[in-house]
Formats: structure tokens, sequence, C-alpha cells
């Protein structure tokens, strides 16, 4: 969309609205001066979006982890309307352990439109526990200009981000419980 000369106008309301050396405004003159024209082209208008699965797993069919040992989880993702400078994350939390993991895009196939792979990617967290969900989203960094909100340490993201995809459930039970259930 483009604008009309909206900031004259302001101007020329203000300084056409005096009273005793303050300014008197309405917000209706406002909206009487703003104009809206329709846009011509909305092809530059791409929606980013992100797809992410994991095969053959559910809450039925979880997957096996050893307490304590990093799992690696196999996730398909695929990319729409992203470019090579974008900063892709895969963002993966069980219970209060957050693990960011940088995507090269070089490794995805496609192109800006469209691009996927498929890759396996260990999460280091895993809890003392009989099963777990991790809960998985694809996020892209957005740089807020030259002010970073980086936390040493953190290992993650230095800039805001958004997510692009709906949070994903991988679940897990441990393979000493899957061993006790087989023995008795």
């Amino acid at each position: 969309y483009e604008l009309s000369d909206f900031s004259k106008e302001v101007k020329k309301v203000f300084d056409d609205n005096f009273i005793n050396g303050t300014p008197i405004v309405n917000i209706c003159t406002f909206l009487e001066i703003f104009d809206l024209k329709p846009a011509r082209d909305f092809e530059m208008l791409n929606a980013t979006t992100a797809v992410l699965q994991v095969r053959d797993t559910d809450s039925e069919n979880p997957l096996s982890y050893v307490y304590g040992l990093p799992v690696g989880v196999t996730f398909d993702m695929s990319l729409c309307n992203t470019s090579s400078h974008d900063r892709i994350w895969l963002r993966m939390v069980a219970g209060q352990s957050v693990q960011h993991v940088f995507l090269d895009l070089s490794c995805f196939e496609g192109n800006d439109k469209m691009k996927s792979c498929s890759r396996v990617i260990p999460f280091y967290a895993t809890p003392m526990a009989c099963s777990f969900v991790l809960r998985a989203c694809l996020v892209i960094e957005c740089p807020f200009g030259s002010i970073g909100t980086h936390q040493e340490g953190h290992g993650g993201p230095r800039d805001c981000v958004v997510q692009l995809c709906d949070e994903l459930d991988v679940y897990f039970v441990s393979a000493d419980t899957e061993q006790r259930q087989w023995l008795k």
C-alpha cells in the first residue's frame, strides 16, 4: 500500500489548530486525511513458513532413549520463501532445558521459494525420567539493528525470533523402561 502525503497533512492540521499556543486536534481529523491507496503489485509479499516433521513416532509409538545420553532425532524440514541470508534455527525444549541448533541453509535442497532437507539432530539434555516429550519448532532470527539480546553461553539466536511453524511433540520412553516391560 502507498500512503498519502500524510506527514504534510498532519503538520498542516497542527499549524491550523492552536488555541493560546496549545495544539487542539481531533483524532477524527487525522482519520479523514489518512488515505490508503491500493497497491498494484502483491508479488513482493510472501509469507515465510515452515513444516517440521518426525517420521514414525507419536504418543503410541515413542522413540527410545537412554537416561542422560544424547538422543538423535531425524527431522524432515521444509522452508517456504526463505533466502540464503535468513538465520533459521531449530528450537527444542524438554522441561526447563532449551536447545537451539543453527540450520545451515546450504544443506537444504531447492530454491528460495521451497527448500527441504532431512537431518538427524542430537538433543543433549535428556532427563532422568521414564519418558518425556520434546517440543520442537523452527524459528527465524530477526536482527534488530545493532542491538542484540544475546546472552553469553546461551548458544542460540542473538536477536528476537519468530516461530515459523507449530510446535511438534516428539515422544520418548526410556530404553530401560522398555526392557523392564519385556521382562515381566
